[in-house]
């Protein structure tokens, strides 16, 4: 091999050695994910590193037309926004407050725009495989599938507005 050609692939080798890898592109995908989101229903969810991988939490709740209508206005005014989450199929889950209830599990990064993990859904008690996909970074596709993943259905999520107090409001 000649002088050139040597130096071409030890240039190339060593490119490839800086190329991020497993925890590096994890890193690449904390600023994305992290942070409070808006769902269809305008509800928020706050996801966050975890353990598992990204973790998301309910951070408020907004009740679905459909829920207020079937138990109506007095009975949630009754509830002061203290939410149980009365429809999980473990009887002994169902007294847990929906606010600040984790809800979404992402532990594989299938690639850097899609991960999978779990997701509940408290609407109907029931927890699916699921799935993110980063559309751009105040988008996120988020969704639950059946049948192996044959089946899916996702609603996209909205990066909630950070708002930063001024200086006069810290003071008063």
């Amino acid at each position: 091999m000649k002088a050139g050609a040597i130096a071409s692939v030890l240039l190339l080798a060593s490119a490839c050695a800086t190329l991020p890898g497993a925890a590096a592109a994890q890193d690449m995908l904390t600023p994305i994910l992290v942070g409070t989101w808006i769902t269809q229903n305008q509800s928020e969810v706050t996801i966050e590193p975890c353990e598992e991988g990204f973790c998301g939490y309910v951070s408020k709740v907004e009740l679905p037309q459909e829920v207020i209508d079937k138990y109506g206005p007095e009975r949630i005014a009754e509830l002061q926004g203290d939410f149980r989450d009365v429809n999980n199929q473990d009887p002994a889950l169902r007294d847990r407050p929906i606010m600040g209830m984790p809800m979404l599990v992402l532990t594989k990064e299938v690639n850097p725009t899609h991960l999978e993990g779990k997701i509940y859904n408290p609407q109907d008690g029931k927890t699916y495989d699921g799935f993110a996909d980063i559309v751009d970074g105040n988008r996120i596709m988020v969704g639950g599938c059946v049948a192996w993943r044959t089946i899916c259905d996702g609603q996209i999520w909205v990066r909630a507005p950070v708002i930063v107090a001024d200086q006069t409001e810290l003071d008063g």
